[in-house]
């Protein structure tokens, strides 16, 4: 939806900004621009945990959750995963093979994702042609907004006119 496509718009104009040399390998090798925008859903993925009601009694890694607990999944921490993700916290336009749960899973799955990732391409093609080179606002970081949702409230950034 609209809160997907604008959060990790603005996570990508941030992963750009702090990291110019990720930012010249998308400009010299727009083949990147594939994997950059899956890097960016992620690390930016702004489904951070959905609620569900337990259904059965059930024991998960030593926890007993009752038939009708309430349980948080951790979508975020799910794409960050170190042992499915090789350095989860390194955004990397040569990742082989990008595994995140940004968009959800099985039944739940978004069916705007693919729309969403045309949207945050786009975003980010038509900022570099225009704007190259540009950095965070210096002694500024983003703020965000979180619950079962994180959305980004302000990203500064600063290029020559």
């Amino acid at each position: 939806g609209l809160v997907t496509t604008t959060h990790a718009i603005a996570g990508a104009m941030y992963e750009l900004a702090t990291k110019p040399d990720v930012r010249q390998e998308i400009l010299q090798h727009p083949a990147c621009l594939a994997t950059a925008v899956e890097e960016t859903v992620r690390l930016h993925a702004p489904v951070v945990a959905v609620g569900r009601t337990a259904c059965a009694d059930v024991e998960v890694c030593g926890v007993e959750v009752k038939t009708g607990d309430r349980v948080a999944l951790n979508f975020a921490a799910a794409s960050r995963d170190p042992e499915v993700c090789t350095n989860p916290q390194k955004f990397d336009v040569y990742r082989k093979e990008v595994v995140h749960t940004a968009f959800g899973a099985g039944p739940h799955r978004c069916i705007g994702e693919h729309l969403a990732r045309l949207e945050i391409r786009v975003a980010i093609e038509e900022f570099l042609k225009q704007i190259p080179d540009f950095e965070l606002e210096p002694g500024t970081q983003p703020h965000y907004e979180s619950g079962q949702l994180r959305t980004m409230k302000n990203l500064r950034l600063r290029w020559a006119v």
